[in-house]
């Protein structure tokens, strides 16, 4: 490959997220799709067009490395540690629901997923704990080959569409069928969500292009954050680039970070991070191949994540029918788990319950900070199991 096709290459995947992201503010079924999904879509379209994608798969691997440091700097622990006990039991819950979850779906489909069939699964635990930006750092960290996560990632936007119909219109009347009624608390409580809300907002401010400019620091704090990791990684292994090492160390450091009151108030850092999310989507998009296989077909992916959400979220239900936490509380915080932040509003609609909104929010970007650990730890279960 010559330097003018990786300069090409790099070009497209740096440009189409902006252009899609103006487009999806212009146009309003781009914007219900989202650009995450149309980023995917159009790294797929340019499969065809460029000449050469062979280090879409590079690319894709630095973009989750950086995103990670972005997308939890600007997380305040100490604001979450006021949030409603049963708030955090039941995200604690359903973190719990999810690993169980995967491992079921290893036992109902290893046959069809072959020697993938563990890596696979505990993927799926950190996808649905955590999101895109997991299910890449522990794919890629457990041996999934780029063939292998286009198609889980294709898999995921039908099975994920899916469940999001069941999550919206089903799940609410089941939940709130047997489980305590939510009661809203308009003093204290309130005070303390709206604040642990506006943890994020500095993070969460559209991106432009000036920001690359104006957060030069943090954007070198990421990257040396990335570059500390592979250090540790080479100190222990001996493998400067040992894929499990390297990416808990970046979540662990990362976490470090945002306790620095300058770095984690800094502007634009979630944005910059969910920007670079979706570059990784165009270049995994880049990856697609007509004739590539994993050890399964999509239909198989998409029924074991179907199956996987499924389990996950009803398992969830009957332990906070356990636990007595209420049914709006539950389903939020399973909301926040298995889906992106970008869902949380429109699920609290569907729910009747804007009062919800900030603890979803909250508890959908702190899966991002626990699914690499969730999902490595699901696959130590299963090596152990079998």
């Amino acid at each position: 490959m010559n330097l003018f096709h990786f300069l090409l290459l790099l070009a497209v995947i740096l440009i189409i997220p902006r252009v899609l992201y103006w487009s999806c503010k212009k146009i309003r079924i781009l914007g219900f799709l989202g650009p995450s999904l149309l980023c995917f879509i159009s790294g797929i379209a340019f499969s065809f067009i460029l000449p050469d994608s062979s280090y879409a798969s590079p690319i894709s691997d630095w973009s989750v490395c950086l995103a990670i440091p972005f997308m939890l700097f600007s997380l305040d622990f100490r604001a979450m540690r006021k949030l409603a006990k049963s708030a955090i039991l039941s995200f604690i819950l359903i973190c719990f629901c999810v690993v169980i979850a995967s491992i079921a779906g290893y036992f109902l489909f290893y046959r069809q997923l072959g020697s993938e069939a563990k890596a696979v699964s505990s993927t799926l635990s950190g996808l649905f704990v955590g999101g895109l930006i997991n299910m890449a750092a522990v794919g890629s960290s457990l041996g999934l080959s780029g063939d292998t996560l286009t198609l889980l990632n294709t898999s995921y936007i039908v099975s994920g569409s899916v469940y999001l119909g069941i999550a919206a219109l089903i799940l609410p009347s089941i939940a709130r069928f047997f489980l305590p009624k939510y009661c809203s608390v308009r003093s204290q409580e309130d005070s303390v969500r709206e604040e642990a809300a506006q943890t994020l907002s500095s993070g969460m401010q559209p991106f432009h292009w000036n920001m690359l400019r104006e957060r030069l620091p943090v954007m070198a704090l990421a990257l040396a954050v990335v570059l500390v990791s592979m250090g540790i990684s080479y100190l222990l292994t001996g493998n400067s680039q040992d894929a499990i090492i390297e990416m808990l160390s970046i979540t662990t450091l990362s976490i470090a970070c945002s306790f620095i009151p300058r770095v984690r108030t800094t502007k634009g850092s979630y944005a910059a991070g969910q920007y670079l999310i979706d570059m990784f989507c165009v270049a995994i998009g880049l990856m697609f191949d007509l004739s590539a296989e994993g050890n399964a077909g999509p239909v198989v992916y998409m029924l074991l994540m179907i199956c996987v959400q499924l389990i996950a979220a009803l398992l969830h239900l009957i332990a906070a029918g356990f636990f007595g936490i209420d049914a709006d509380t539950a389903l939020i915080t399973s909301a926040a788990a298995i889906f992106s932040p970008a869902f949380i509003p429109p699920l609290a609609q569907f729910m009747k319950n804007r009062d919800v909104i900030a603890v979803g929010l909250i508890f959908s970007i702190f899966g991002f900070v626990v699914a690499n650990y969730i999902g490595f730890a699901t696959y130590a279960l299963l090596t152990l199991i079998n």
